[in-house]
């Protein structure tokens, strides 16, 4: 994924977001953008990571064909991992990026931090 970033949204402050748009007096027909309202990188991700754990933890890229044919000997079918490779390809280039304040605005204050997030979740060798 490179130093691309996502403005990830976690699907609890998404759900809410989202039912709050359908009870709202009109929500008419306009296009929302529901991500989330900070972009992180892996290399960010990977730093809250190490906070969490105590140790070092690291983010690595890789191409798209070595990545899909890790994917599938893990037992991800072909589509999906191409879907994986397809979803790290749009982060490398910025298309996931654009930090929006919309789910913000209809949960009436902040969605979840990737730290608060992280810290609520088991993780293996946590």
């Amino acid at each position: 994924m490179g130093e691309g970033k996502v403005a990830f949204v976690t699907r609890t402050d998404l759900a809410a977001a989202t039912a709050a748009l359908f009870a709202s007096e009109d929500p008419g027909k306009q296009e929302y953008n529901l991500g989330g309202s900070v972009a992180y990188s892996f290399h960010g991700i990977a730093q809250e990571f190490s906070a969490l754990a105590g140790r070092p933890i690291t983010d690595q890229s890789s191409e798209l064909a070595p990545y899909i044919a890790q994917q599938v000997a893990a037992g991800f079918p072909e589509p999906v991992a191409n879907f994986f490779a397809q979803w790290g390809a749009a982060t490398r280039h910025g298309m996931l990026a654009k930090p929006d304040d919309t789910v913000e605005r209809l949960l009436g204050h902040q969605p979840t931090s990737l730290r608060e997030y992280l810290k609520t979740r088991d993780f293996p060798g946590s």
